[in-house]
């Protein structure tokens, strides 16, 4: 193990402890302080198979079940792959979509802003008044707010995911080289077990099942993602698909008038809506939603959830340590 240090320094405190107490009940004959004594050695070796049960149960779960459930959905991880190394994969590759995501959305709100700034100042003298009319471009001020208030309910969503990825690295650095080496010593003593305890199933729980919830999310998230970014892709010939419908209308027309009238239609959509204007404003707005259950889902709503598991899991293994063991 890497923290073999960390868990051999409270195992022989509590042996040292155990064996101190015995020696001293035998030299002063007390045999309340002997039965304590021997108690308290029952509990040294209790706890040091627990110890070791946890490290190897932790190291076949680490190293052989989790590798073989990703490489069987993915083939993106090595065969070392470890369930931290697919949860922060999951998190970076939530938080990377989320930053492109607001990246779109704070683009189309300049580009909106941009435009329903810009106005074209109309001479009313034709018609005998004295004055002058500013008309706007396109007054897209409406789109422009909204994009604002997406962007104000998206930040903090991003931001909850970056904190999601250091949570993840605090658990791998701190659950097994602190709270449960401080569980094990603490389980010793007969006024503190119950904490032991509790600090044991707090270094499983966030250490062992927190981030393997994390790897289920990503083996569905690695699916998905892939099949909805495909289908987002196909939105960007929405516009073209309506131009070749009211292609095909004008056709099968038979006034030459309406054949004019539609002809307009076509050259004042295909004008109005050009390349430029799908790509910095319509296809944003129309994908929006997509990137934002994306982020909603995997960045907030699974999280909590595997919170909320990772919690009761916790309870009921504490619960079972202080009546079982």
């Amino acid at each position: 193990m890497d923290y073999l240090m960390f868990y051999v320094t409270p195992v022989l405190i509590m042996t040292s402890l155990a064996v101190l107490a015995y020696m001293i009940s035998k030299l002063v004959k007390d045999p309340q302080l002997t039965a304590w004594a021997k108690i308290e050695v029952y509990q040294v070796i209790y706890s040091l198979a627990l110890l070791i049960g946890i490290l190897i149960l932790t190291d076949l779960f680490n190293n052989t079940f989790v590798p073989f459930l990703v490489k069987s959905t993915t083939s993106e991880f090595g065969s070392n792959v470890s369930s931290f190394d697919v949860s922060v994969r999951y998190l970076d590759t939530v938080a990377s979509d989320g930053l492109k995501l607001i990246g779109g959305v704070l683009a189309t709100k300049t580009v909106l802003h941009v435009i329903s700034s810009v106005v074209l100042p109309v001479d009313m003298s034709a018609v005998g008044a004295s004055f002058s009319v500013e008309f706007p471009i396109a007054d897209l001020s409406c789109l422009d707010k909204a994009m604002g208030k997406i962007l104000y309910l998206l930040t903090p969503m991003l931001s909850s995911v970056y904190a999601q990825l250091l949570g993840i690295k605090f658990f791998q650095i701190t659950m097994y080289t602190f709270f449960l080496p401080v569980g094990i010593l603490l389980r010793i003593f007969p006024y503190t077990r119950d904490a032991g305890a509790y600090l044991i199933a707090l270094a499983i729980g966030f250490y062992v099942f927190f981030p393997f919830l994390y790897t289920i999310d990503y083996i569905y998230y690695d699916q998905v993602r892939e099949q909805v970014i495909a289908r987002t892709a196909n939105t960007q010939t929405l516009f073209d698909d309506i131009l070749d419908e009211w292609e095909m209308m004008k056709a099968g027309m038979n006034d030459n008038l309406l054949k004019d009238v539609m002809d307009l239609m076509i050259k004042a959509f295909a004008g109005a809506y050009g390349y430029e204007y799908k790509k910095s404003i319509m296809f944003p707005i129309i994908t929006l939603p997509v990137g934002g259950g994306f982020l909603l889902l995997f960045g907030i709503f699974l999280p909590t959830l595997n919170i909320v598991i990772t919690v009761s899991f916790i309870r009921a293994l504490r619960d079972y340590m202080i009546r079982r063991l």
